[in-house]
């Protein structure tokens, strides 16, 4: 088990520099580890100290504008 946890997480984690797509890839990912349901494979999404600024840095490209600045005007 500590095997296919650390394979699957270094996996991931270099899937996500190389500017993969984690959707496109992660069936992959969850039939190599023999898993019936890509929500086994979920269990290997965790945040590690080194991942989690480039994750950072890649969700706030994609998602800055995704959400409008709005205005606002006090009374």
């Amino acid at each position: 088990m500590i095997f296919a946890n650390t394979f699957a997480v270094k996996r991931l984690n270099l899937w996500v520099q190389e500017g993969k797509d984690l959707n496109a890839y992660l069936p992959y990912l969850s039939m190599y580890l023999g898993h019936a349901h890509l929500t086994g494979t979920d269990y290997y999404l965790h945040f590690v100290p080194e991942f989690f600024p480039l994750f950072k840095e890649k969700t706030l490209e994609k998602c800055a504008n995704l959400i409008p600045e709005v205005e606002y005007e006090a009374r």
